[in-house]
């Protein structure tokens, strides 16, 4: 068991570069998973739930995520629904490894964690912001912007990367989806795609499959679970996506999936 700046100095110090896609697996554990609806975490984690980042994922599924990440152009990163944020801490860390200037958003209903309050004062300092307001507000655009960040002539904030993960009913999935493609962003990421719990979630990322040229799916699972749960989707925007006309002045000079 580790203290909360225990794991938050591992992660900040781990080679995400250089190591491979097991190595990352083996390791995420050890940075402290969460300890909330135990039925879907198998039991090979009990030791490692309840302390330090208490990241809600999956190992085998958020090391591939992480991995097709690796080297990626994303100067922003957006997480709706963070809960305790280490989730949010992991990309974040591997964002940074690859880009000078990464700047981050944390949303949720919530006061910040003890974790993401650590993070952001003692770890991180700039750059990141946390709005604990609901993505569905009718002031999201303005809040997300705060005062004096917005360049002359746009309208609209740009995010690079969205990772949605809030309320999980199909109207908030949804509309949490169009945000992304309004802040012109060009990965977006969806979480429990296969979770048994989450028939929503499911639904619309069947349907936004069908929208988009590239998807990818990190749904691995673990033996002597009743049924399938969590799961990650990720897609990477394109002109030839069948949303994209609609969106495109989102996307204005930007060159999509570098």
């Amino acid at each position: 068991m580790k203290t909360i700046r225990q794991s938050l100095t591992e992660i900040v110090n781990f080679d995400f570069v250089n190591a491979s896609q097991k190595e990352i697996e083996d390791i995420l554990p050890t940075f402290g998973m969460n300890n909330e609806y135990i039925s879907e975490i198998p039991p090979m984690f009990s030791k490692y739930m309840g302390w330090g980042i208490k990241f809600w994922q999956y190992p085998n599924q958020l090391s591939k995520l992480l991995c097709h990440l690796k080297g990626k152009k994303i100067n922003s990163y957006l997480e709706i629904g963070v809960r305790y944020g280490g989730t949010f801490v992991l990309i974040n860390e591997l964002l940074k490894r690859y880009n000078n200037y990464v700047e981050s958003h944390c949303v949720d209903i919530i006061p910040p964690s003890e974790i993401l309050h650590t993070y952001q004062h003692e770890f991180v300092r700039d750059r990141f912001y946390y709005h604990q307001t609901p993505s569905h507000s009718s002031t999201f655009f303005d809040t997300l912007t705060g005062v004096d960040q917005m360049p002359i002539g746009r309208t609209t904030k740009k995010i690079d990367l969205v990772f949605i993960d809030g309320c999980h009913t199909y109207p908030c999935v949804k509309h949490d989806y169009v945000t992304a493609l309004i802040l012109g962003a060009k990965y977006i990421i969806f979480h429990d795609i296969s979770n048994r719990n989450s028939e929503s979630t499911r639904l619309i990322w069947n349907e936004v499959k069908k929208n988009h040229k590239k998807t990818y799916e990190f749904i691995d699972q673990y033996e002597g679970m009743d049924a399938n749960y969590l799961g990650i989707g990720l897609v990477e925007v394109s002109p030839e996506d069948a949303v994209f006309p609609m969106f495109e002045s989102n996307y204005p000079g930007v060159t999509l999936s570098e």
